[in-house]
């Protein structure tokens, strides 16, 4: 419940502080003398948007804070989940700067705007007038019989098989579409594939064959290089003997000179590498041949090669086997498609059938109480002067599963004898609007812990007897939660437990709204002001007693 208002350099209002009562309380004052504002103010703790305009003229700041007791709202987890201290006894502040710049803070803690939106939806329920054209909405309608059927744990258990139900939907059709685009492509996946595997790549081929027509293409040229090389080294003063010679007289200069033997050893050594190096070219010369025909085969292969290569914009063999790899992989991706397909099209069929059973017991626990809410409903409009009232909860079925199940939910309403029911949006009027958004939360309330509810002007349109059956109604509300109602009606303001009245007050360079709560003899004179106005008469007086009796 709220227990405080802080309100400093907001509006007219320089600084305001009042403390709230539980139970039923009313607000009153004249036209113009700031009931708005302070409603404004409670709604910027609770999360709405701020505009800078609101500032006091003058002033750099305004400040608006506000103390809960949340010890029945169990919100223990929501404090964890935004990292908040938690205490039975909440403060909530927000600062607004000219600069435009606003701060919010939980006990002490700075909290996000959604966030701190998030906290007030569960701290306070504001109702006002245009609310009342809520109840043409048919989430709005929907809600409130959720509400009403207390069925969260069944809706909760409904999203969870529902969300299932989207992904598995969602995860079909991308692999049928997915399958479309492939198998668009599968012919020309194949051909390319056929085509790479036709080539029987092998790794590094691309390198050889170049090498090796390079060596047929010049065959006669490297010949003679050869030959001459060999020459070089075994023919006629070929440095192989020219060495065989140096050995020689090196081993008959050991006997004079030791350290020949060295020099020897290394004569030896070259020696020897020669001669494996003539060989070398000697065998190679023999394998050098001019081959037409190889040449040709040769030349064909490395056409393919490179064409292969320019089609597919890569350099090398080893990129093509990659490409060829690919593209095997993709084609096994399109041939596995059908049973990817039939897999998850079995995974939609269970995730659907377990979402249609779960939309059919949140139907059932939504008809479960049809009857009786429109029966309580009907009651309350007759009482509360719409004498031959009629209420319906209209439920029919969608062809589809949707994010709040397959009810569509209609509130039906006649107001007169004989009249068809209609669409409560076409057919009530604003008072009657207000009387039945009057009955539907006063049986919400009956159903759910709902937080603090603050009743705006709702009573526009209505007056007599009608206001104090609706002031019983409110009273009746306030046994298990904390009641507000900003009211222009002495007999809803006579029901109220604590009254507290607005007003505006002069001083020297400005004006300001203030609030007080009201001694019982300043009732009297309130409520007698609401009855006759400004001249208050003793009629009036009397009569404003006669309603506190009540």
């Amino acid at each position: 419940m709220l227990k405080n208002l802080n309100i400093s350099n907001y509006a007219l209002i320089a600084n305001l502080d009042i403390s709230f009562n539980k139970g039923f309380s009313v607000i009153t004052g004249e036209t113009g003398a700031g009931k708005s504002i302070i409603l404004g103010a409670l709604g910027l703790v609770l999360g709405q948007r701020a505009d800078t305009k609101t500032i006091r003229q003058g002033e750099q700041k305004c400040i608006i804070e506000a103390e809960f007791d949340i010890s029945r709202y169990n919100l223990q987890a929501f404090f964890d989940e935004n990292d908040l201290d938690y205490s039975d006894l909440c403060t909530i502040r927000r600062e607004i700067s000219v600069n435009g710049k606003s701060r919010s803070f939980v006990n002490d803690t700075p909290i996000t705007l959604n966030a701190l939106k998030q906290l007030g939806n569960r701290l306070l329920d504001i109702h006002s007038q245009h609310e009342n054209l809520l109840i043409g909405n048919d989430d709005f309608q929907r809600q409130i019989i959720d509400s009403i059927a207390q069925n969260a744990v069944i809706f909760n258990s409904y999203l969870k098989s529902f969300k299932e139900y989207q992904e598995a939907k969602k995860h079909l059709d991308n692999l049928i579409k997915q399958a479309e685009q492939e198998k668009a492509d599968q012919d020309y996946v194949e051909f390319q594939l056929n085509q790479l595997a036709e080539a029987k790549l092998k790794s590094g081929e691309d390198i050889e064959i170049e090498n090796e027509i390079n060596m047929l293409s010049h065959a006669e040229e490297l010949k003679e290089l050869l030959t001459e090389s060999s020459l070089c080294l075994n023919g006629e003063q070929a440095t192989i003997d020219l060495l065989r010679n140096t050995e020689q007289n090196l081993s008959k200069a050991i006997k004079y000179l030791p350290s020949a033997s060295e020099l020897l050893d290394r004569i030896k050594s070259v020696g020897i590498e020669l001669k494996d190096i003539a060989a070398e070219i000697d065998s190679t010369n023999l394998n050098v041949d001019y081959d037409p025909q190889r040449l040709e085969q040769l030349e064909e292969r490395y056409d393919l090669l490179n064409t292969l290569m320019a089609k597919h914009h890569v350099d090398t063999v080893e990129q093509l086997l990659e490409i060829q790899h690919q593209l095997e992989h993709r084609l096994g991706q399109i041939t596995s498609y059908d049973q990817q397909i039939a897999e998850a099209q079995a995974e939609y069929e269970k995730c659907e059938k377990t979402t249609e059973n779960e939309a059919a017991k949140l139907s059932k626990s939504r008809f479960a109480i049809k009857e009786s809410t429109e029966q309580h409903i009907t009651e309350r409009l007759q009482q509360l002067g719409i004498k031959h009232a009629q209420f319906s909860i209209e439920m029919t079925k969608t062809e589809h599963l949707t994010p709040t199940g397959k009810d569509q939910i209609h509130f039906l309403f006649a107001a007169n004898k004989n009249q068809h029911l209609q669409d409560v949006a076409e057919v009530a009027s604003g008072g009657e609007l207000a009387r039945l958004m009057l009955c539907i939360k006063s049986m919400v309330a009956n159903s759910v812990d709902m937080p603090t509810i603050l009743f705006d002007e709702i009573d526009t349109g209505v007056s007599g007897d009608i206001a104090d059956r609706m002031g019983q109604i409110m009273l009746e509300m306030s046994e298990g939660r904390q009641v507000i109602s900003i009211t222009h009606l002495p007999q809803i303001a006579s029901k109220g437990k604590t009254h507290y009245k607005v007003y505006k007050a002069d001083n020297a360079d400005s004006t300001e709204t203030q609030i007080k709560q009201l001694t019982p003899d300043e009732r009297i004179m309130e409520i007698a002001t609401m009855l006759s106005g400004n001249q208050i008469t003793q009629s009036a007086i009397n009569n404003a007693k006669e309603l506190l009796k009540k």
